[in-house]
């Protein structure tokens, strides 16, 4: 009997070694559940009348708590289930139950990891003021498509008028919702042509995928709604913008397309008959040295 039971502490033993290493291949929460599920059988799979089941939010496992073991609380899922119930009629035996305490504790750091890895991920491509794609997740966006069919995007460079003014005078918090509300504004006037990034400070890029046509009729809607008056906790403002256009072109970088998107946006502040202006570089045909806008 001492032999038996040793034995089967030892596959239990095994089948925690086991879900340790296969936890930290893994690389989504999927992966997590999968893992876990397998090993609790393992561990179990000598202790009769067991099921081990997944756990929906909405679960609630009949019988008593001490029959019951929960992987995960409930507010904390992995994937679509929100954890890992073993129910038995009997209690478990002692070293299975150390077993499964020791793979919800393999489980939790490997949960937390993921979490902390796509939270970096998000700071790292994300502009933490407005949610919106960041310079670098741009730059990877606008590189991929200059790959495949450069000719078919259009970028646009918008720099506020006006929001330093803002910050003078009813302070940077309230200029920080203005920024807020005018990324808020930038998605709806796209829509789903392209996305739209935050460069930093007062200056946001969209990536337009259509015609030069296409691109204007973008940069106008932006210049209207960007105008907009805008309430911020009580107090209404308004800020003006300036909206440079670049076509893309095989073997243009990109650098050098926001570059010409800042060129023609420079341009746009200059004169006074437009807020939208291409640049004199622009690779549009036709009209390289066009101005539209707004007067």
């Amino acid at each position: 009997m001492h032999q038996l039971s040793s034995e089967r502490g030892a596959a239990r033993e095994r089948a925690v070694a086991w879900a340790g290493l296969e936890l930290a291949a893994v690389d989504d929460e999927d992966g997590v559940r999968e893992v876990a599920v397998q090993a609790a059988r393992e561990i179990l799979a000598d202790v009769p009348g067991v099921e081990v089941t997944l756990l929906s939010p909405t679960d609630d496992p009949a019988g008593p708590a001490d029959e019951r073991w929960r992987m995960l609380p409930s507010d904390q899922g992995i994937g679509p289930a929100a954890g890992l119930a073993v129910t038995a009629a009997d209690p478990l035996p002692q070293d299975a139950q150390h077993a499964l305490d020791t793979l919800r504790a393999l489980v939790a750091v490997r949960l937390d990891s993921l979490a902390l890895t796509r939270q970096l991920q998000r700071q790292h491509l994300q502009d933490a003021l407005t949610g919106l794609p960041n310079r670098v997740r741009l730059e990877l966006e606008l590189r991929g498509r200059l790959m495949v069919s450069p000719e078919s995007i259009h970028v646009l460079l918008i720099d506020l008028d006006g929001l330093k003014p803002v910050n003078d005078e009813y302070g940077h918090a309230r200029g920080d919702e203005l920024l807020r509300v005018v990324a808020a504004r930038l998605v709806d006037a796209v829509g789903d042509l392209g996305p739209v990034a935050r460069l930093g400070g007062d200056e946001f890029v969209v990536v337009v995928r259509g015609d030069e046509h296409e691109a204007d009729e973008v940069a106008a809607r932006i210049v209207d709604v960007v105008e907009q008056p805008a309430s911020l906790s009580g107090v209404v403002v308004r800020v003006g913008v300036s909206v440079g256009i670049a076509r893309g072109r095989r073997g243009v970088t990109v650098d050098e397309l926001l570059r010409q998107a800042d060129a023609g946006m420079q341009a746009a502040k200059r004169a006074p008959s437009g807020r939208l202006r291409r640049p004199p570089t622009a690779p549009a045909a036709g009209s390289a040295q066009s101005t539209s806008g707004s007067p």
